[in-house]
């Protein structure tokens, strides 16, 4: 029996209390992310002794299946995958006896994904009462479908739900009710931003992730067919009518569309804007702009409005001129708009503490400032301090070091962040220092810094968001740019854009205190105690994400006596082969504000002269990139 999970009628005569069996379940779709979208439907499909998901590969883009997490092994569901003939992919997931339909979809989907499973509303339970409502859910394996029974629960039982999707509030006898609704059609009229006309963007799927800095190919063109589907075609294809992309109507964004997109450097969405559908435009404009895929548009339209003033600026700001640096930029700033309100569990903290729902407060960080030189504290708390993230605590760790009394009280009394000071004695060895820090810090997760870097104030937002859309337990960022010191010349390293890896820049790191716990802490040793860290996540099962590079700047300083000295210490020459960028003098990329960055270059080393005569990084980024 074939059964159409989006159809209208499913729910309304669907039971909750009504068991189905089945003895074979086959769930088929084009993509992972529309699987996750139909995750709610599955709620009430009872069991079967085995269930199959059978997924679209789309020409190799779907990504391997991995080994199966310790969860899934633990509940007794075993997990096997093949591929299947015409370029599917086929999961089948069985336990011996009769399995729950949509957890075994759930443990499928997962066996699939990179990064820790969970729950993507931390934890909040969202109900539908209609199919076309599932993308509100955002693939969430705590949210369900809601049949009429579910509706009307026992007064010794709970409602089910603490939040419902539904096209107008209905009237719920029960004493047991939920928390509020949400309507989708109320909210065309809201411009903030958080329109409930919008659903959530599934970021498990659609994200930053595989973002290309140097794109090879031109300009996309995006618009609606005659079927209400969307077509992203090349015009300088005269293949096939040059299309590149396509989704049926109310299909969402997928991992595969996203990668189709990605070689190319801009999508011109002004068809997109020309279209009748605005709502529809609005919810393809949020997913684009979530994965930072760089946008052109010819005009404001109503579609642009539903995504809020800042978002709608943003992707107007894109200009098909502007350097590649400048265009990974722009997309950097774009996208992290676009998380700020379509992260599934961000858009529905709003919603639901509207409706009376307490509030969940932003995860705090703690960064661990462990140091030996006494003259960079201040500008390193200063660039902390100033960093956007809400919720900072800021651990100072002396090295073997002292501060007068009057001085730690003036730092406390100038810094706007708890301020924690911890001391340890100059015998103690790196890794024991930065676990001293660790032990005192109070947040849910640790953030490493360093006191003689650079980084952008929005370096802690992107690493949480970073966190939140790959799953990883670590996160951090490359070591893109570096400026060395004694020959005045920032450097940048090849950009390899957003991607799972097994090594991020040290001065980046962000990790949970209890994967940190989990893990040992920094081993007690006096260096290496980066690469200790990642070998010990790998080791343990967990993944390692590299968010951008942009704003993060190494600073490799004169061999001038007491600056201490750095832990890790290549010879110059290491830079500058590696680079494939190099700009004459002091700069910063776009996303780090000078304005805010207290230093003077000593100048160039007596006997060296520049050999550079390329334009400047702040030429760069508006003309078009630097020189060898």
């Amino acid at each position: 029996m074939f059964e159409d999970l989006t159809d209208p009628q499913s729910l309304a005569s669907a039971s909750g209390s009504q068991q189905r069996w089945h003895d074979n379940f086959v769930l088929a779709a084009h993509s992972i992310a529309q699987a996750r979208q139909w995750l709610p439907l599955l709620t009430l499909s009872g069991k079967a002794h085995r269930v199959h998901l059978v997924l679209q590969n789309d020409g190799g883009a779907h990504p391997p299946p991995s080994r199966p997490t310790v969860a899934q092994l633990g509940v007794g569901l075993m997990v096997s995958a093949s591929a299947t003939a015409g370029g599917y992919a086929s999961i089948t997931v069985a336990a011996g006896k009769w399995v729950d339909v949509h957890r075994a979809v759930t443990a499928a989907l997962m066996h699939l994904q990179e990064g820790r499973p969970g729950s993507v509303l931390r934890g909040l339970r969202v109900g539908i009462t209609d199919s076309a409502h599932a993308a509100w859910a955002a693939g969430d394996p705590l949210a369900r479908s809601l049949s009429p029974d579910l509706l009307e629960p026992p007064e010794d039982d709970i409602f089910p739900v603490d939040m419902v999707v539904a096209d107008d509030e209905f009237e719920i006898a029960s004493i047991r009710k939920p928390a509020g609704f949400v309507l989708p059609a109320e909210g065309l009229a809201d411009h903030s931003g958080w329109s409930m006309a919008l659903p959530p963007v599934d970021v498990r799927c659609v994200s930053p992730r595989g973002f290309i800095p140097h794109p090879e190919r031109g300009t996309l063109r995006a618009g609606f067919d005659a079927n209400g589907g969307v077509s992203f075609t090349n015009p300088d294809d005269a293949n096939a009518g040059g299309l590149v992309a396509s989704l049926r109507s109310g299909e969402p964004l997928s991992e595969h569309t996203i990668a189709a997109l990605r070689p190319y450097s801009y999508v011109d969405v002004s068809a997109l804007l020309d279209a009748a559908d605005q709502r529809a435009a609005a919810v393809v404009l949020s997913s684009l702009a979530t994965a930072g895929v760089p946008l052109l548009k010819a005009s404001d339209a109503p579609a642009l409005r539903l995504l809020g003033p800042d978002l709608a600026a943003a992707i107007s700001a894109f200009d098909a001129q502007d350097s590649v640096l400048l265009r990974e930029s722009k997309s950097i700033d774009m996208r992290r708009l676009a998380l700020g309100l379509f992260e599934p569990s961000a858009r529905w903290n709003h919603w639901a503490a509207a409706a009376g729902m307490p509030r969940q407060e932003s995860e705090t960080v703690s960064v661990v400032l462990a140091t030996r030189r006494a003259d960079r504290i201040r500008g390193a708390v200063r660039q902390i301090e100033r960093q956007c993230w809400p919720a900072v605590e800021i651990v100072l760790v002396l090295h073997g070091i002292e501060l007068p009394d009057e001085e730690l009280n003036q730092l406390r009394k100038d810094c706007s962040r708890d301020l924690v000071v911890r001391k340890g004695g100059p015998e103690l060895v790196l890794g024991e220092v930065l676990n001293l820090g660790v032990r005192a810090a109070r947040g849910e997760l640790i953030a490493k810094m360093d006191d003689d870097d650079w980084y952008g104030r929005h370096h802690l937002r992107d690493l949480v968001h970073a966190r939140r859309y790959s799953g990883a337990v670590l996160t951090g960022s490359q070591v893109e740019f570096v400026y060395l010191e004694d020959l005045d010349i920032l450097t940048r390293r090849p950009s390899e854009g957003e991607r799972y890896s097994d090594h991020v820049a040290g001065g980046t790191m962000l990790i949970s205190k209890a994967d940190l716990t989990d893990v040992g802490g920094w081993r007690p040793v006096h260096r290496a105690v980066d690469r200790c860290l990642l070998q010990a996540v790998e080791a343990a099962g967990g993944s390692i994400y590299r968010s951008h590079g942009q704003n993060y700047v190494m600073h490799r300083y004169s061999d001038a006596p007491g600056h201490g000295g750095h832990t890790w210490a290549p010879e110059t020459e290491t830079f500058l082969q590696n680079s494939s960028e190099q700009w004459d003098g002091f700069f910063l990329p776009p996303q780090i504000d000078a304005v805010y960055i207290d230093y003077r270059p000593p100048g160039r080393h007596a006997g060296l002269s520049s050999i550079f005569s390329g334009p400047s990084l702040q030429t760069a980024v508006s003309a078009g990139g630097g020189r060898k």
